[in-house]
């Protein structure tokens, strides 16, 4: 499960970034979180 987390938070996080770069502290957030 934590493998497909991993996975659509970086194809996420490729569209996020080009889209909102603020978006970037939502996966910030998001990893900590998973790192807990």
């Amino acid at each position: 499960v934590k493998q497909k987390i991993e996975n659509y938070l970086l194809e996420a996080e490729k569209v996020w970034t080009a889209d909102n770069g603020e978006n970037m502290l939502l996966i910030d957030c998001i990893w900590k979180a998973i790192d807990e």
